[in-house]
């Protein structure tokens, strides 16, 4: 179980009209039942990863690769791995998005 936790987790389906929160990131490792765990990162690269995917631009292209319905959309491994995110190994990437 190990080699399946990580410090990112990001949701598998919520309501888009009620959700507050699409990614969370800790200081330690997790698993998660209605969240998906984004193994191979480091923490802070998460923090930096669950600010941009909780933000609007972020949220858009997490929807862009859902499931179902645009009302309750439902996100696999497979949609999470082809999401486009910043390029969180630039430092100046990293740390705009930390410090936010």
């Amino acid at each position: 179980m190990d080699n399946k936790k990580g410090y990112l987790l990001i949701t598998a389906g919520q309501g888009t009209s009620s959700a507050r929160l699409t990614a969370l990131a800790s200081d330690t490792k997790y698993i998660g039942y209605s969240w998906i765990p984004v193994v191979g990162l480091e923490s802070d690269e998460a923090k930096a990863l669950s600010v941009f995917i909780n933000s609007t631009p972020g949220r858009l292209v997490l929807m862009r690769e859902c499931t179902k319905t645009l009302t309750f959309p439902i996100f696999s491994v497979t949609s999470i791995k082809n999401l486009k995110v910043p390029n969180i190994n630039d430092e100046k990437i990293k740390k705009i998005l930390l410090s936010s």
